[in-house]
């Protein structure tokens, strides 16, 4: 993950979610969280246009001895400005 996301993270975590958690450790959390792809899925949505970051999904691999393996949302956060809005896919005029 570059670096200027890192920040839009931490804003997007302070601004929606009201964890005001340094950036540093933000920035080190995140590369925990992305040295273990085996356990961690981190998923960005990046606005088409402005290229900015507008929300992120964070999911860890949850496994019992009783279940298929399942997934746990740790995290979901989304710019307010972008809440209540609907995403279409573009129109294929060929369907």
């Amino acid at each position: 993950m570059s670096n200027y996301r890192q920040p839009a993270i931490q804003r997007l975590n302070k601004k929606e979610l009201s964890y005001n958690y340094p950036l540093d450790q933000t920035t080190n959390n995140l590369a925990n969280i992305l040295n273990d792809p085996q356990h961690h899925w981190l998923l960005v949505f990046v606005d088409d246009k402005s290229q900015d970051i507008k929300g992120y999904i964070h999911v860890e691999l949850y496994e019992t001895t009783y279940l298929a393996p399942m997934f746990n949302i740790l995290a979901l956060a989304v710019d307010s400005s972008f809440q209540k809005k609907r995403h279409r896919p573009p129109i294929n005029a060929d369907n």
